[in-house]
């Protein structure tokens, strides 16, 4: 097992053991299976939520974005595409609204300046080019000889 495998292994335990403890947050689980004990305290403390998201929440995008470079690779080249909206509907910003949000925005759930943002990724395009670096010099010698650009299979996730 090389060092990638195992950092994938080790992210994806993290994806699994941050959604376990998101699901609690949220109420999708009644109680925690903790064996080191306490757990349940932690979870309920005011310390759980980091802007206004369950801190597992915040896991669970981490691990998973470092089981996606893990797996992906070192030398490889990302491009999303997708879309951002912008909504200052008074309701959602009041659904989303969290106390903590004071410190950005003084006038609380009616401050002129909140607004909700949502973003929403349609396609993820990578470029892995070839791990050999004999064979890079060598595209790349052959590129600038034949005035030809270097071409890199370009692999595309949709419908995420």
């Amino acid at each position: 097992m090389n060092k990638r495998m195992l950092v994938a292994l080790v992210a994806l335990a993290g994806v699994f053991v941050a959604l376990y403890l998101t699901m609690y947050k949220l109420g999708y689980i009644g109680t925690l299976a903790c064996a080191i004990g306490s757990c349940e305290k932690v979870q309920t403390s005011k310390w759980a939520t980091f802007l206004g998201m369950p801190v597992g929440m915040w896991g669970v995008g981490y691990y998973v974005f470092v089981l996606g470079m893990a797996i992906v690779g070192p030398h490889c080249y990302l491009a999303v595409a997708g879309s951002a909206y912008a909504s200052r509907d008074p309701e959602l910003i009041r659904r989303l609204w969290h106390p903590t949000y004071r410190a950005w925005f003084p006038d609380g759930k009616d401050d002129r300046e909140a607004t909700a943002l949502r973003v929403v990724v349609d396609r993820v395009d990578y470029w892995e080019p070839p791990r050999s670096r004999f064979v890079r010099l060598f595209d790349a010698v052959k590129a600038l000889a034949t005035r030809r650009a270097v071409e890199t299979p370009m692999k595309t996730i949709e419908g995420l």
